[in-house]
């Protein structure tokens, strides 16, 4: 277990030096294993051992299959039981960027409706004003649509009417009473008109009409 939790931390960083360390692991784990193997058979021949016997040293344990057969078995255990361990690791270590994927999203869809939820909320408010704007719309548009009337110009063309008037009345009128009355009652229309319609005033630049629907 120790030996596939240390594999597995060191293929995380796919570099020369992780590779040279997982050799060492494995070159130390053999030797222990050898070791184990070889105070095992150690024991046995010297159990089994005759008063003729020689004593157990390295060169016999090379030439016991047992003490292979220890080493292979051990050794190959642990490579197992390491590699079996990276796998699962590996594994769980999917499993956990996938739970971390999910519970992001989750999250961001959480946060995406609390947006949304705001949002809603200032729509009624944006749509009152919208609704003001658009009145507001209306009436620029009506003014729009209406005209200017300029006093100015008008008692410019008015005088000139009227001073034609005057002159229309005093060339086809000799009694003079008869013209006086005429010319009275002109200059009496004259400011009536002005009055009604309140162009009287000369100090008015101009006068906006809107256009009534």
């Amino acid at each position: 277990m120790g030996l596939g939790y240390l594999v597995h931390m060191f293929q995380k960083h796919k570099n020369w030096l992780s590779f040279f360390k997982i050799g060492i692991l494995f070159v130390v784990t053999f030797i222990f294993d050898a070791i184990l193997a070889y105070q095992i058979e150690k024991k046995i021949y010297d159990i089994e051992k005759t008063l003729n016997s020689p004593e157990f040293n390295v060169q016999i344990a090379f030439t016991k299959a047992e003490f292979w057969g220890i080493i292979f078995a051990g050794f190959v255990v642990y490579i197992i039981w390491g590699l079996v361990f990276d796998f699962i690791m590996k594994e769980y270590d999917n499993f956990d960027k996938i739970k971390t994927f999910i519970r992001l999203k989750r999250e961001g869809i959480k946060n995406s409706e609390q947006k949304i939820a705001n949002q809603i909320e200032k729509l009624n408010p944006i749509k009152e004003e919208i609704s003001g704007i658009e009145g507001k719309i209306n009436d620029l548009q009506r003014t729009i649509d209406g005209f200017v009337f300029s006093n100015k110009h008008y008692l410019t063309y008015h005088a000139e009417y009227v001073k034609g008037w005057f002159l229309g009345i005093s060339d086809n009128f000799d009694n003079l009473k008869r013209r006086d009355q005429l010319l009275s009652q002109c200059t009496l229309e004259e400011k009536k008109h002005l009055e009604e319609h309140d162009i009287a005033d000369e100090n008015y630049e101009g006068r906006l009409y809107k256009l009534i629907n």
